[in-house]
């Protein structure tokens, strides 16, 4: 489907880009001003009637929370797992406390991003991200078995204070 995904069947418009220009195409927003960005359709999980769901990855630019309760149905008949951005804490405090309520456990997961060369497949000398890690969060249902080498995420404390936490 090419669209994007929310808790309401509308029109939203989202930042344009030229992909003729390297960067990261995954931060488009979305946008209320009509100047530099493009209407597209957006759908409910819940509207696809899937047949089966293991897995929801998430990476909407703090729209998470709206895509979870457009895949409310998916979720509950299915039980997958799901994997969401957590750049702001905000935003993934509101994810963490409505997935809680659907008994998930949150573990994050945190990566570096260091380039890898499409030629040799091994980690570039290049590294045009300089420091930039990506943060996520990785929620399992309780009736699954749970990973025991993934920090748990706990409501209030961001990864960092976690890490620094953990250190002392």
């Amino acid at each position: 489907y090419n669209a994007a995904c929310g808790n309401n069947e509308e029109s939203i418009r989202i930042e344009n880009f030229d992909p003729g220009v390297i960067g990261n195409y995954g931060e488009s927003h979305k946008v209320l001003d009509e100047t530099n960005s493009v209407e597209v359709a957006c759908l409910k999980i819940d509207t696809l009637k899937l047949q089966m769901c293991d897995v929801i990855k998430i990476d909407v630019e703090g729209e998470e929370l709206n895509v979870m309760k457009g895949a409310i149905k998916t979720i509950k008949k299915f039980r997958p797992v799901i994997f969401f951005e957590a750049l702001e804490e905000n935003d993934w405090e509101s994810c963490y406390k409505y997935l809680e309520k659907l008994d998930y456990k949150m573990y994050w997961v945190v990566c570096r991003v260091n380039p890898i060369s499409h030629k040799t497949f091994k980690e570039s000398e290049v590294h045009p991200f300089k420091d930039v890690a990506s943060f996520n969060i990785i929620a399992i249902p309780n009736e699954r078995e749970q990973p025991d080498d993934l920090a748990p995420v706990t409501l209030g404390e961001w990864y960092h204070t976690l890490v620094n936490r953990l250190r002392s």
